[in-house]
């Protein structure tokens, strides 16, 4: 029987040829350690690329006020180029050296438009902490009480 002659070539082999095989071995801690390493280097990378999308859809929503208003349409909400906060350079994100957007306000109550103001400059700084300029406007301009 081929079987049988095959098995008893194998099993006569010398005991030393059979212990220097390499047979790949790890622990179960190695795995878990193995699989946490990963699973935070997943974590991290979700992390970047949902501040990504982010940064993109406030870079977006901006522009579009921006262009609905008529401004300068050479002009833009992000000018000149650095680069980003390594977390995001990993992943060919670019930095926003400045950025510059206006904020529609339609309400009167100049402490309300302040805490809005605020709100918006502080959200870009978030987002874009690389920028060395952050300019926001409000659309319609206030009009003074000498102006009415």
């Amino acid at each position: 029987e081929p079987r049988s002659f095959a098995f008893n070539v194998h099993m006569s082999e010398d005991p030393e040829k059979r212990r220097r095989r390499f047979r790949f071995a790890f622990s179960l801690r190695t795995l878990f350690v193995v699989i946490a390493a990963l699973a935070m280097l997943a974590g991290y990378a979700r992390r970047s690329l949902d501040w990504i999308r982010q940064r993109h859809a406030f870079l977006a929503e901006k522009q579009a006020t921006w262009d609905r208003l008529g401004h300068n349409p050479q002009g833009g909400v992000r000018y000149g180029t650095t680069r980003a906060p390594f977390p995001l350079e990993v992943f060919s994100e670019t930095g926003a050296l400045g950025l510059q957007f206006y904020v529609e306000l339609a309400i009167d109550d100049d402490d309300a438009r302040i805490r809005i103001w605020k709100h918006e400059r502080d959200q870009a700084l978030q987002l874009f902490p690389e920028a060395e300029h952050v300019t926001v406007n409000w659309e319609p301009w206030p009009v003074h009480p000498f102006q009415k």
